[in-house]
């Protein structure tokens, strides 16, 4: 399960719906996997701080959300 701080959401009628991630983020979601496959045996803060290099503005919430899962 994801934190709170990592969830998307959208409000629609009064409700809070998630919004999950679709085909346009296989992508990125297959870098991240590819970040962990590279990084066998390696501690998790170099691993973090590799995730940290492919984040920007606008999609840190669903790489974080990647590494998580």
């Amino acid at each position: 399960m994801l934190p709170k701080e990592l969830l998307e959401v959208k409000r629609q009628k009064g409700r809070i719906l998630p919004k999950f991630a679709g085909y346009d983020e296989f992508e990125l979601a297959e870098t991240v996997i590819k970040l962990f496959e590279e990084n066998i045996g390696s501690k998790y803060i170099k691993i973090k701080n590799e995730i940290k290099k492919i984040e920007d503005a606008r999609n840190y919430k669903k790489i974080r959300g990647f590494a998580k899962i």
